[in-house]
């Protein structure tokens, strides 16, 4: 199992048997020292999660002349220690990865006469803490130009995106505010990593433009729809209707109709006009007609997408947002 344990101070490695040597002696001067040093402050954590920074700190003093060393492992076992050199001395414990469980913090400190201080402290390391998220696919659902003749629904969805060991789910309500669009589901409880896709239905049955917030616990998505026809009208009306959703990642629906038989064409630019797709091309039936638009391969920007027949144009703005 690898363990990484960081110091502030940049230092030499020395073996596990600094631990164990506590030694009397005398310095290069022959000054005789029998004395260790001592702690002056001992601050261990007793609680931590992997990978997380266990605060740890001390401060080793020594009377006499010389530096005073301080070295650290954190482990069930001394197989890793760090060398600092000081005359006080501060440290911390970064705990970035290994098992979870009870650990030993140990600390020593050595003057320049080889005596030595020790100070132990136990560790319990948990496993990663709850961190509860969670993440909408879309902020936006635009209906475009709807048919009054039926409902149209559109979907986003919620996903339980929380790390670390969760007890417990995430559960929510999800209502809308102005009596246009029905939810489906109203309501949800998902677990950690999981997911549901909420259905929108739009059952308006008046012209003019209509936005609405569908509200959840864990967020909040508009719709939008530009404008309701019936099918009459939409039959023999020659448009391209604003693309859904929009902004889209990877893909939209693009919506047109033609008035009448003919050849028509559908592609779609980007900015600098050079053509990145080509939807529809050839003869096309009077009425309505819907196209996928696959952005996968495309950079995050704004696209152009242009219809024409028989001389005529129009035109949308669609932007791919990774």
């Amino acid at each position: 199992m690898k363990r990484r344990l960081l110091a502030l101070c940049a230092g030499l490695a020395v073996g596990p048997a600094v631990f164990a040597a506590v030694v009397s002696g005398t310095s290069a001067l022959g000054v005789l020292d029998t004395t260790p040093p001592t702690f002056t402050s001992v601050d261990f954590p007793t609680l931590g999660h992997t990978p997380a920074l266990l605060s740890a700190s001390w401060v080793a003093a020594d009377a006499h002349p010389g530096a005073v060393r301080a070295v650290w492992a954190l482990d069930d076992s001394v197989d890793e220690i760090v060398l600092g050199t000081a005359f006080a001395f501060s440290d911390a414990v970064s705990w970035t990865e290994g098992e979870t469980g009870l650990y030993t913090l140990r600390v020593a400190a050595l003057d320049a006469y080889g005596n030595a201080a020790t100070v132990l402290g136990p560790v319990v390391v948990l496993p990663p803490a709850c961190v509860e998220s969670t993440a909408l696919d879309a902020e936006l659902l635009d209906f475009g130009t709807v048919n009054l003749m039926g409902p149209v629904t559109r979907s986003f969805t919620i996903h339980n995106t929380s790390t670390g060991t969760c007890p417990t789910s995430l559960a929510g309500t999800i209502s809308e505010e102005c009596g246009t669009f029905s939810v489906s589901p109203a309501s949800y409880e998902l677990a950690q990593g999981e997911s549901v896709t909420v259905t929108v239905t739009f059952e308006g049955d008046h012209s003019g433009q209509t936005q609405c917030s569908i509200v959840s616990s864990h967020g909040t998505v508009i719709c939008q729809v530009n404008d309701m026809v019936d099918a009459g009208e939409l039959a023999t009306t020659f448009a391209l209707s604003n693309p859904y959703p929009n902004p889209f990642n990877p893909s939209c629906t693009l919506r047109y109709s033609m008035d009448e038989l003919g050849e028509a064409s559908l592609k779609v630019y980007d900015l600098k006009g050079a053509l990145q797709a080509t939807l529809v091309t050839g003869l096309v039936e009077a009425g309505t007609h819907e196209v996928q638009v696959d952005g996968s391969q495309w950079s995050s920007g704004v696209y152009i997408a242009v219809l024409e027949a028989a001389g005529r144009q129009q035109a949308q703005k669609l932007m791919l947002s990774k």
